[in-house]
């Protein structure tokens, strides 16, 4: 007893009759100390008594030793017997243990295919208590599954045998589940399930997201493509390809092939100044992961544009992978843009030439008209006058228009409400009233804001009502407004295009020249009502400070 606690025995044989207690007695201490320790009783005289006192105590054997030379033997045999017996017990509950912490569900057959064992995560799976499955056949879970006659062949072949399908609830839900059947040692047969819902779901997922990005890549009306940190191409669109090898050669058409560009980087594909310039660009987003955003691109050999944007392409762990990038053919916006800059080059030289040929012969009438005012007091010769100046505001303005914001343009800070009264006594006649409710200091160059608001008066004076209001915005804008009948939501777009009037006396472009100055200021101009009714001009994201 006192080894016991610090040694390891197979076994304890002990005799009955001991000096100070009994073998039985003996056997309850040492099980105290060591469960489940075998222990063998050998009486030197057996007795119904002495073996009745040792099942009750729970002895592992009972062997009489009386027998002479045969008692040893007996002794023997039942020590190997109960030794083991406890390994057996020991192997079989560790093997328990584990099947039942495992996290799939593990079940034993027999040869029939019915249920031997099963653990709690097995029954679970099926919504059963474990015992409720025991001695139940398997197609009672896997109704629609092949017969276990059928199965048993190939599971011999084989050792092993996986299978996917559905498996059956006590409730009588089904759910997908993946089972595997294998062979035993010592007969019979384990299966392993689990449920693949989830799996499946993914995959679903997968799939509907793989086709969607198959989709984008055929369709999408650009040339879009994903590259690894080398450059090489991973995944191309098509439309770029069918789209430009129209008027290509067999070796163009083979260059820009997709299955020839995949692996592949843009040097590799097509060696010229551009795919060089492009392999660059490739290097220095993945190197920097600052992307490259709408860069205009021209390609000399084939005499094309392309507006392309590139991005660092992250895995979840935020490593840079490569680069996803979209060209986009702009070819013909830039064929259109360059036509419109000879046009405009033209259009102003045309504007140079009239305002020259018009200006002077406008000034030798005008000085001639002062001539004969001073000679004759004849209203006809005011009527020309007025005629003459109107002609001299549409060479200005034409030219202005012409020349689209060529002129200088020089900001500085100016006094809002200075601007405005000047320009008011310049334009405005005495039956017309201003309120200046402004202090506000803007960044603006003087000329064309004198211009904006000599226009916009004119433009009140001719159609809106006789007080006309100027103030603050919140947003640090202003407004201009009047009080006369307003301008129809229907009609507020045209007001600014060139040439639109609705007066005799107007040159048609005021309006289009205020919008023209707001813009190459970078201020935007929104019409609306006033509170009274009439025309209201607001102007923000102006440069603007508070006196």
């Amino acid at each position: 007893m006192e080894r016991l606690p610090d040694t390891t025995f197979d076994c304890v044989v002990t005799e009955y009759d001991l000096p100070a207690t009994t073998g039985v007695d003996l056997t309850a201490k040492v099980r105290g100390v060591v469960p489940g320790l075998p222990v063998v009783l050998a009486p030197e005289s057996g007795s119904e008594a002495i073996a009745s006192e040792a099942i009750s105590a729970g002895v592992s054997e009972y062997v009489p030793t009386e027998g002479g030379a045969s008692r040893v033997e007996y002794l023997t045999r039942a020590v190997e017997t109960v030794v083991e017996a406890r390994q057996l017990r020991g192997d079989r509950q560790r093997l328990l243990d584990a099947i039942e912490s495992a996290d799939g569900g593990i079940a034993i057959l027999d040869d029939d295919g019915h249920y031997e064992y099963v653990n709690e995560t097995y029954s679970d799976l099926f919504g059963y208590e474990p015992e409720e499955l025991v001695g139940e056949h398997k197609d009672l879970v896997y109704p629609d599954s092949d017969s276990f006659d059928d199965l048993i062949p190939a599971v011999r072949d084989r050792g092993q045998l996986r299978r996917e399908g559905l498996g059956l609830r006590a409730d009588g839900t089904t759910f997908p589940v993946q089972y595997t059947v294998s062979t035993t040692a010592a007969g019979g047969f384990v299966c392993t399930c689990r449920d693949v819902s989830d799996r499946q779901r993914r995959q679903a997922a997968l799939e509907r997201k793989s086709s969607l990005l198959d989709s984008l890549f055929d369709q999408i009306p650009a040339h879009l493509y994903i590259k690894d940190t080398e450059g090489r191409h991973l995944r191309v669109s098509k439309y770029f390809m069918e789209r430009d090898m129209v008027d290509l050669s067999a070796l163009a058409i083979e260059q820009y092939d997709r299955e020839h560009i995949i692996g592949k980087t843009d040097r590799e594909i097509y060696d010229n100044e551009h795919s060089q310039e492009a392999s660059a660009d490739d290097m220095q987003v993945i190197e920097s992961g600052e992307p490259i955003l709408n860069r205009e691109e021209w390609i000399p050999g084939e005499d094309v544009w392309n507006l392309t944007s590139k991005v660092p392409w992250r895995g979840e762990d935020g490593d840079i992978r490569g680069i996803i990038g979209i060209s986009q053919r702009i070819t013909e916006q830039k064929q259109i843009e360059r036509e419109l800059e000879r046009k405009n080059e033209r259009l102003a030289e045309f504007a140079n030439v009239l305002s020259h040929d018009l200006r002077n012969p406008l000034q030798t009438a005008r000085g001639r008209i002062e001539i004969l005012q001073g000679r004759y007091d004849d209203e006809q010769l005011e009527v020309v006058d007025r005629a003459h100046e109107r002609m001299a505001s549409m060479i200005d303005d034409i030219l202005l228009l012409a020349r689209d914001g060529k002129e200088t343009n020089t900001p500085e800070p100016i006094d809002l409400a200075t601007v405005i009264r000047e320009c008011w006594d310049h334009v405005a006649t005495d039956d017309t009233e201003i309120i200046v409710e402004t202090d506000r200091t803007i960044n603006a160059d003087r000329s064309r804001l004198k211009r904006l608001f000599e226009n916009l008066v004119s433009n009140a004076v001719a159609h809106g009502g006789p007080v006309v209001t100027v103030g603050d915005l919140e947003d640090g804008g202003f407004y201009f407004e009047d009080d006369g009948h307003g301008i129809p939501h229907d009609e507020r777009e045209a007001v600014f295009e060139a040439g639109r009037s609705g007066a005799d006396e107007s040159t048609g472009f005021g309006l289009s020249i205020v919008e023209q100055i707001a813009e190459l200021h970078g201020w935007t101009i929104d019409l609306t009502d006033s509170n009274d009714g009439g025309a209201r001009f607001e102007f923000r994201n102006v440069d603007s400070m508070l006196a």
